[in-house]
């Protein structure tokens, strides 16, 4: 998201999509130039995208995190929000192993599964972007596996085709 009053070109050269799409048709084309298979041409377009698409993941996460860090009780809220869906998974363990004798290491089965993803990312995603108390299950599942990658230019379901000019879409 565009800070407010930002035009088009004070944003940095490689956010505009023009200059993105040359970005990677230049990489395809070089990587097939050189004698790559379709699968390094992939891994290229792939490559510059994952890039791009971290950087501009990173400016949003950046203006989010001037606007929470000016916020006094936003550290103790958030440990908070996170200290509640881990204990919820550990008191379910300490519960479980009490009354059967056995020592569950793991709360799955023990609790609903959105409670335990729920507690994953507390303990382990600390980029989401927003308050952990506000999350949705979905962006808890992103947080989880990661975002999914759009399919290449020109994929069939046997693959990419031979010619790189197809994976180019020219």
């Amino acid at each position: 998201m565009d800070p407010p009053g930002a035009s088009v070109s004070a944003l940095p050269a490689v956010s505009r999509p023009s200059l993105l799409a040359e970005l990677v048709e230049a990489g395809a084309r070089g990587a097939a130039a050189g004698g790559g298979s379709r699968q390094v041409v992939a891994a290229t377009v792939s490559a510059i995208l994952r890039t791009m698409g971290a950087d501009h993941q990173r400016d949003q996460r950046v203006q989010w995190d001037r606007e929470a860090l000016g916020s006094e009780n936003f550290v103790e809220s958030e440990v908070e929000a996170r200290l509640q869906a881990i204990e919820r998974t550990i008191r379910a363990q300490v519960q479980a192993s009490l009354s059967t004798g056995l020592s569950h290491h793991q709360p799955q089965g023990l609790l609903p599964h959105e409670d335990v993803l729920r507690a994953t990312v507390a303990k382990h995603s600390f980029n989401l972007g927003v308050p952990f108390g506000i999350v949705d299950s979905a962006a808890l599942r992103t947080a989880q596996r990661g975002r999914r990658r759009p399919s290449a230019v020109g994929a069939t379901s046997a693959g990419l085709a031979d010619d790189p000019a197809v994976c180019l879409n020219t």
